[in-house]
């Protein structure tokens, strides 16, 4: 064999090991990189709050860091708050980061009417939320605030529909199922068509019988201010109180004060609405009172 021949050859086969060192490391970076994801994947499911703060770069309140952490340990949460207390932007801004961090999750939004359940996504995402962050302005690939669809489209499958509570809304599908200003929707609405809307997140791996056990829980959230205690949502109320100390809910409730302390509303405010405001409706709207019936109840 000559020294030019020898030579090619040596070249030769230094490219091939070159190429599958090139190639062995990528596939180590490779697999370096997916580790972190499902690593940091996990860190913010089990700590959603954080999420929202350290990607979306949104700061949170204390007590709404509360809120979004136990949103999202339980299957049913109930949100009895005073007005102006932002129980609206804290529930946007979850189902946003519950739609990032789970892949084809399917946020349902409904109220009275398809306006009002509408706010959570034209009011609080649209003009506050994206404009905020842009990290989460990245995430979404489409939204809609149109007549026909009021609507959020994420990259990775996941949507966030507004529906009004009713026959309308027959045929859509929640993995988590959000109902505005709950006082107002009819319970037989409720119970015969909303709450059927409800479906287990698609996800292949839980098809495989070892992992079938993680398939995840649909999320029911109730938003509203009080309001009197022979309407249906005090039984409700009871009963998540009830089940909170089962572990299987969470009933959240705050007046006034926490609107105060955190600057979202001044006392000059509050005392102009309780000059103009009988005491009745202050009581529901603000100190956050159900009213009616006996001290027992």
């Amino acid at each position: 064999m000559s020294n030019r021949t020898s030579y090619k050859n040596n070249r030769n086969t230094s490219n091939m090991l070159k190429r599958k060192s090139d190639i062995s490391t990528k596939d180590e970076m490779s697999k370096e990189f997916e580790e972190r994801i499902i690593d940091w994947t996990t860190f913010y499911r089990r700590n959603i709050h954080r999420l929202i703060e350290h990607y979306f770069g949104i700061k949170l309140h204390f007590f709404q860091v509360i809120m979004v952490y136990l949103m999202h340990l339980f299957p049913s949460v109930v949100f009895v708050c005073s007005r102006a207390v932002s129980k609206s932007f804290t529930t946007a801004v979850y189902a946003c980061a519950v739609c990032v961090l789970y892949p084809n999750s399917k946020v349902l939004v409904t109220a009275m009417t398809k306006k009002q359940a509408g706010l959570l996504i034209t009011e609080k995402i649209e003009k506050e939320l994206m404009v905020m962050s842009p990290n989460l302005r990245r995430e979404i690939k489409k939204i809609s605030s149109g007549q026909n669809a009021i609507e959020v489209i994420f990259h990775n499958g996941s949507s966030f529909i507004a529906g009004v509570a009713g026959e309308q809304s027959r045929g859509l599908r929640s993995t988590i199922l959000i109902t505005d200003e709950f006082r107002l929707v009819d319970k037989d609405v409720l119970d015969s068509i909303l709450i059927p809307t409800e479906i287990i997140r698609p996800t292949p791996y839980t098809m495989k019988p070892e992992y079938s056990h993680l398939q995840e829980e649909p999320r029911e959230i109730y938003l509203s201010s009080a309001y009197f205690k022979s309407h249906w949502m005090w039984n409700l109320i009871k009963q998540t109180a009830i089940d909170e100390y089962k572990g299987e809910a969470v009933l959240f409730a705050t007046d006034l004060a926490t609107t105060l302390k955190h600057g979202i509303k001044t006392k000059k405010q509050l005392l102009r609405a309780k000059a103009k405001s009988d005491s009745t409706t202050f009581d529901m709207e603000y100190n956050n009172l159900m009213v009616g019936g006996s001290e027992n109840q």
